[in-house]
C-alpha cells in the first residue's frame, strides 16, 4: 500500500491514462456490460444484481 492522498493519486491516474479515474471506471463498466449482453444468456435483471454486487464490493475494499 502506498501513502498519498486521493487527489494526488487522481492526478497521476489521470496523467497516465489520459482520463479521469471516474471516466475509466465509467468506461470499464460499459465494455463489461456490453461483454455481458453479447456473451451470455443472462438476463439484465441479473447483470445488474452483478453489478451492484460488484460495486459493493468495491466500496468494502475501498
Amino acid at each position: 500500500m502506498i501513502n498519498i492522498s486521493p487527489t494526488y493519486f487522481a492526478s497521476l491516474f489521470k496523467q497516465a491514462i489520459e482520463v479521469s479515474l471516474h471516466q475509466y471506471i465509467i468506461q470499464q463498466q460499459v465494455e463489461r456490460s456490453k461483454f455481458m449482453l453479447s456473451k451470455t444468456d443472462l438476463a439484465i435483471t441479473s447483470m445488474a444484481d452483478i453489478r451492484r454486487t460488484d460495486q459493493n464490493s468495491q466500496v468494502c475494499y475501498l
